[in-house]
């Protein structure tokens, strides 16, 4: 040990100040969490895309002609959460939460070109493929999968495909 971290008391041998700082019952309960954080993240099984794509419950929301070409429709779940289903000229479906990220403007308003949205409060232009704001703007929001099968427009709800970034919003 360095002289540093030796402490000189009067009358008592020099001590360790790194192994005062925690009592010994502390000093157990931390390595015991931290053995038991290490040995859970271990034993997780491995995340793979095609775990996701099993547990995915699509749910039929409309006909793709009651979507206006670029323009939008919302759902709303049953915990009150949102959804904004775009469609483009080319007839693809996008959804994403109906919040833009700046000031939570409702994108299901807002105008569809190509494969953006701009918000209708500020104009803050969103991408309907992964839901992140154009630069040099910063922010993200909610994707969640949805397609067109047999002309009928079909949404997962639940599943998320969020891409990290910060969000001025929250």
């Amino acid at each position: 040990m360095g002289a540093a971290c030796m402490a000189k008391v009067p009358g008592k041998p020099r001590q360790c100040l790194r192994a005062q700082r925690w009592p010994t019952k502390l000093r157990h309960a931390a390595s015991m969490f931290f053995i038991g954080v290490h040995q859970h993240l271990s034993a997780a099984p491995a995340f793979t895309f095609q775990r996701m794509k099993q547990n995915m419950t699509f749910k039929t929301i409309c006909n793709l002609d009651e979507i206006p070409s670029l323009g939008a429709r919302r759902f709303k779940r049953e915990d009150g959460k949102v959804i904004a289903i775009f469609r483009n000229a080319e007839d693809k479906v996008f959804a994403l939460q109906d919040k833009c990220p700046h000031k939570g403007g409702p994108l299901s308003q807002g105008i569809v070109f190509g494969e953006s949205v701009a918000c209708p409060l500020h104009n803050w232009c969103i991408g309907l493929n992964d839901g992140c704001a154009a630069a040099p703007d910063i922010g993200v929001v909610e994707k969640f999968p949805a397609r067109v099968v047999d002309g009928a427009v079909e949404l997962d709800p639940w599943s998320v495909a969020r891409v990290p970034m910060a969000s001025a919003a929250e």
